[in-house]
């Protein structure tokens, strides 16, 4: 009787430490990665986080009592981080059948859509947003808000903030680009002498107030797990 309850033990200790051993998807090479696993690297990882809010409002709709429910999707990503550029590269390599070109092909694609992950973000970090809704309404006044706001208005309302830093201010802003890549805003990766996140940080926090909606984006990351190669990728 000792003996089976012995093993049993055992067994469940060899299960767990499998467990403990997996790893992540993003520790394999990029060109590895699945549909899903990229759809998660830019949805839900720790390179990328996703915020849903929704309201009923009245009129026409499946909601109770006509009803509609309206969503605001608000997915933050850190562009400048490493796993979100391959993510997009390898977005493009399944969308082209990368894994079954021959190398002279996949040399090809590499050249054509490679070029993003040997930008230079060592003075920069750039976060990216992403938005969606069910109401064509809103999708449209946050287009054109994304569209044309200014780096000068941003600042009043779009924060990095640093455990050690607090508030790092807004240093440029793009509009969203055709590549679908989203809007970016630019932070500095130094604030004076002092770099603006480091691996020994908890957390790094990104802060906007998304007027068109009455929205304010605020989500966390940890630094703990923003860690790539051994080093922080941000």
């Amino acid at each position: 009787m000792i003996r089976k309850e012995l093993r049993i033990v055992s067994i469940v200790i060899l299960l767990a430490g499998g467990f403990l051993l997996a790893k992540d998807f993003w520790e394999k090479p990029y060109t590895e990665w699945k549909k899903a696993d990229v759809n998660k690297m830019l949805g839900d990882s720790p390179w990328a986080k996703t915020q849903t809010t929704a309201e009923q409002v009245g009129g026409k709709g499946s909601g109770v009592g006509g009803d509609k429910e309206i969503y605001n999707n608000v997915v933050i990503r850190f562009f400048s981080a490493l796993p979100v550029r391959q993510a997009y590269v390898r977005t493009m390599q399944l969308m082209n059948n990368y894994d079954s070109k021959s190398e002279s092909e996949k040399a090809e694609i590499d050249a054509k859509f490679g070029r993003i992950l040997k930008i230079d973000f060592s003075k920069m970090i750039i976060v990216a947003l992403e938005y969606s809704t069910n109401d064509q309404e809103r999708r449209m006044n946050v287009k054109r808000y994304l569209e044309n706001t200014k780096v000068e208005q941003l600042k009043q309302s779009c924060y990095l903030i640093s455990d050690r830093l607090g508030r790092i201010e807004l240093q440029e802003y793009y509009p969203p680009s055709p590549d679908g890549t989203g809007a970016k805003f630019v932070f500095p990766r130094m604030v004076g002498d002092k770099p603006a996140v480091t691996a020994e940080d908890k957390e790094v926090k990104f802060d906007l107030y998304l007027s068109p909606v009455n929205q304010r984006v605020f989500l966390t990351f940890k630094i703990n797990s923003m860690m790539h190669g051994g080093e922080l990728a941000i």
